[in-house]
């Protein structure tokens, strides 16, 4: 009776370390919350903040876009986005909120990064980063330098922005006359996927029915749901450069 009694509290024993070994597994293995981080909070709040409103002109209204707290984007600085370029890895994306064409690939963007599992969107808004120009007397003059690293950032990613048809930036007068500055152009939305410092994929503007306006010369198009699954499979591909 005393050797059965010993062997029930050994296997009780067991019992009870085997449990709390399980317990202590199953805890580690858990899925972490994801962090949100202040910058993705920024980003969600500076292109929510526009939806409905107007554009600058007062003759077109922003689209109204959802993105989500948990978004992997991250801030990043001209010099930071050349270190990539030079010897990194990561997913570029040019843009600015007030662009009608990012409002409406970036939370397509956003939807494939989180899908594929991506770690992070290394985002520059362009808004003050690109020169500044515009017509004196029929003459393109640059009134504003831009960033101190933009015209570097020109030559890392030229391979991306030359063969682009509004490359050479030009001006247009009110006479439709147009001017060239001689000086190509990051134009937005650009993605760009760098693999271990070589660009293995990029993508400008959303899709050719919209890049440029509608039949109509409406630049403010909205993506039909055929034009957004087309874009969504670009993206997709390039982000899936990054993960091989």
């Amino acid at each position: 009776m005393t050797m059965n009694k010993n062997l029930s509290l050994v296997q009780i024993a067991l019992v009870g370390i085997i449990a709390i070994v399980s317990m202590a597994w199953l805890s580690g293995c858990s899925t972490a919350e994801p962090v949100v981080t202040e910058d993705m909070l920024r980003f969600r709040d500076e292109y929510e903040y526009l939806n409905g409103q107007s554009n600058a002109a007062g003759t077109q209204i922003m689209k109204t876009i959802s993105i989500p707290d948990y978004n992997r984007i991250s801030y990043t600085t001209p010099k930071e986005i050349l270190e990539i370029a030079a010897s990194g890895t990561g997913l570029i994306y040019f843009g600015f909120p007030q662009c009608p064409w990012c409002r409406q690939m970036t939370p397509l963007l956003i939807d494939v990064v989180l899908e594929l599992g991506l770690d992070a969107i290394y985002y520059i808004d362009m808004t003050t980063i690109r020169t500044t120009w515009e017509l004196q007397d029929g003459v393109p003059v640059m009134t504003d330098q831009g960033h101190q690293y933009y015209q570097d950032l020109l030559v890392a990613f030229q391979s991306v922005i030359e063969p682009l048809e509004l490359n050479p930036f030009t001006l247009t007068d009110a006479d439709g006359n147009m001017f060239s500055t001689n000086e190509l152009r990051i134009f937005v939305p650009t993605v760009v996927a760098i693999h271990n410092g070589r660009i293995v994929g990029s993508h400008v503007y959303t899709v050719p029915a919209s890049s440029l306006g509608n039949a109509d010369g409406n630049h403010w198009h909205f993506l039909t749901e055929e034009e957004e699954q087309e874009l969504r499979v670009i993206y997709e591909n390039l982000v899936t450069l990054l993960l091989d």
